[in-house]
């Protein structure tokens, strides 16, 4: 009752905003709102919308700008409201997926779940679409019929879905990604420092350990392909990138473990996501060498989650556990911000320059902060190149088709929907364009005026773009705490917090 209610303010809301804009031609106002769209100015975008919706109530493409718009400045009830009427007065597949995505923000998954009900029941859906949302289910025969469904429905456009069908269907009924109940205590994962990252201590099928990278940036579980290997897995190639893809994204190939122990907790049908690495194990000094992945957020995003860095645990705790219990009993003493769940990514309110309603993508497996050149306009900031500026903090990780002396590598990391091995995204020696001085970026304690701020040259992120990546450099002496499905962040400053 209390969501209709307030579903219902926001909607007069919308409607009173759109008649108090001024008068622009349509055309002219949606042009000018996507402009502004992609050059991160979001309020300028809200107002191009609120003046076409003006000549021309409810329009489309209009409410489409406004919700997309006020989603990425982190104000989700009016973006909810605006998709919510965009659904209901054009109800296609992708409409539905959008406001789907709204409702996850939020940390509303069962109104998501409905959505994308709506979604694979609405008319036009596209084969994008069918695709997207048998990878939204964790139900293995709802993936397969969905994309058989595609296949049958777009055949010229189902190259190598079959496949897919098939690994799922030989699954029977199958639950993906599924963790084992938390006691209402809660539990803890043990954690390792490397790297100066921190990584969970994990248990293969085979028994063997498996260091997961904890990265919030990342939304799906992730190995190398040299570990899946030699635990025996069989890797499968995505026939089209996957939900909360980036621009230009290649398909990747996955897998299936099995069986995933965390601390006292196991997950079965883990869908890990398989990249190239060399090295493709962790190897120490010792000679010994460690199976190496990403812990991603698909499956923690349901979870209460706290890093604690001075007993060096990952405190996992069910979605209604209390806030005291989050917080050590001391709630007092930690500072809360709007948390958003984009994709399985953590989106989080963040300032870069003048510009103080922007998102920004938290990632506790990237030691940098970078920030998106595409963003810069209406910061103050100003980019400039500069020869041999190296970022690269250890070898890692190394990736494949670096052109080394150009203003980027390739973002192989997130190209595959990973933060977490960004370092290596830039090159070590090269032109690298960055904002040189008094760059201000972060947001609540985690805000600092930073020297030497890198940039991201491509857009970063889906439907929701990222202004700025922020990383341990800013978050590193900050206990982190984690509400997805209460829409919030805690941080409290440590001493020592390594």
């Amino acid at each position: 009752m209390r969501h209709r209610l307030a579903a219902f303010l926001v909607i007069l809301h919308l409607a009173l905003a759109a008649q108090t804009a001024p008068e622009i031609p349509k055309g002219q106002a949606l042009s000018e709102g996507w402009k502004a769209f992609a050059g991160g100015d979001y309020p300028a975008a809200v107002q191009s919308a609120r003046a076409a919706l003006k000549g021309s109530p409810g329009d489309p493409e209009a409410l489409l700008l406004w919700g997309r718009a006020a989603l990425a400045s982190g104000d989700l009830s009016t973006g909810t409201g605006a998709l919510r009427m965009l659904a209901g007065k054009s109800g296609t597949a992708k409409d539905h997926r959008l406001l789907a995505l709204a409702y996850a923000m939020a940390g509303r998954y069962a109104e998501a779940r409905a959505e994308r009900e709506l979604a694979e029941k609405a008319p036009g859906a596209s084969a994008e679409d069918l695709y997207a949302l048998a990878w939204e289910t964790e139900e293995a025969p709802r993936r397969a019929a969905l994309l058989r469904r595609l296949e049958k429905e777009f055949p010229a456009e189902a190259q190598g879905v079959g496949a897919e069908a098939a690994a799922w269907e030989a699954l029977g009924g199958a639950v993906l990604n599924r963790l084992s109940s938390l006691p209402s205590e809660g539990a803890e994962v043990p954690l390792k420092t490397l790297y100066d990252l921190e990584w969970a201590v994990a248990k293969a099928p085979s028994g063997e350990e498996l260091w997961l990278l904890v990265d919030t940036a990342c939304p799906r579980t992730v190995l190398s392909r040299e570990t899946a290997e030699r635990l025996g897995l069989k890797a499968t190639l995505a026939s089209r990138p996957l939900p909360g893809a980036y621009p230009q994204t290649p398909p990747p190939a996955y897998t299936l473990l099995p069986r995933l122990g965390l601390g006292p907790l196991s997950a079965e049908n883990v869908v890990a996501v398989v990249v190239e690495d060399s090295p493709g194990l962790l190897r120490f000094r010792e000679g010994r060498t460690v199976l190496k992945g990403i812990l991603g957020m698909d499956l923690l995003r349901g979870l209460k989650v706290r890093f604690d860095r001075q007993k060096n645990l990952l405190r996992l705790l069910p979605p209604s556990a209390p806030p005291e219990k989050l917080l050590d009993g001391d709630p007092a003493s930690w500072s809360a911000y709007p948390a958003f769940d984009v994709h399985g990514q953590v989106f989080v309110p963040t300032a870069l320059g003048d510009k103080a309603r922007a998102l920004g993508l938290l990632a506790t497996g990237c030691t940098y902060v970078l920030a998106s050149e595409a963003a810069l306009p209406g910061t103050g900031l100003r980019a400039e190149s500069k020869h041999a500026f190296s970022l690269a903090p250890s070898s890692f990780f190394n990736m494949p088709g670096h052109s080394v002396g150009t203003s980027y590598a390739a973002m192989d990391r997130v190209r595959h929907g990973s933060l977490g091995w960004m370092e290596e995204c830039l090159p070590p020696v090269g032109n690298v364009r960055t904002v040189p001085k008094d760059a201000r970026v972060g947001f609540g304690p985690a805000l600092g005026v930073l020297t030497d701020l890198p940039l991201y040259p491509g857009p970063l992120g889906a439907e929701v773009p990222a202004a700025t990546v922020i990383g341990k450099k800013l978050t590193d002496f900050y206990a982190v705490a984690l509400d997805l499905p209460g829409g919030k962040m805690y941080l409290k400053q440590v001493l020592f917090a390594k």
